[in-house]
């Protein structure tokens, strides 16, 4: 059953939501070294729980199989899960600031 005309939102309405969400970009460090390992752009707020590998946009990291590892202490900080890296919570540190 379509929708009433009143029940759409507007474009603007659409572009107001898009505009609302909060862009970050963070520096992502091993916990145990220190180490630089990405810089990302996050969306939203709350924990960095996935790393999305179109947000990624420098990587320092080293790649065995599909583990996401320190390069200077060989720490396992994340799991290739396709378009995205499952991140290990307590393997790394964030540093950042919302726009």
């Amino acid at each position: 059953m379509p929708y009433p005309p009143f029940a759409k939102p507007s474009i603007f309405t659409i572009i107001a939501q898009v505009n609302s969400i909060s862009k970050a970009m963070f520096v992502v460090k091993c916990a145990k070294c220190k180490t630089k390992l990405l810089k990302y752009r996050k969306v939203g707020k709350g924990k960095l729980l996935r790393c999305w590998k179109d947000r990624i946009v420098e990587d320092y990291t080293s790649k065995e199989g599909s583990f996401m590892k320190c390069p200077k202490c060989d720490e396992i900080v994340g799991v290739d899960a396709g378009a995205f890296f499952k991140m290990r919570q307590g393997r790394f540190t964030t540093h950042g600031s919302y726009e």
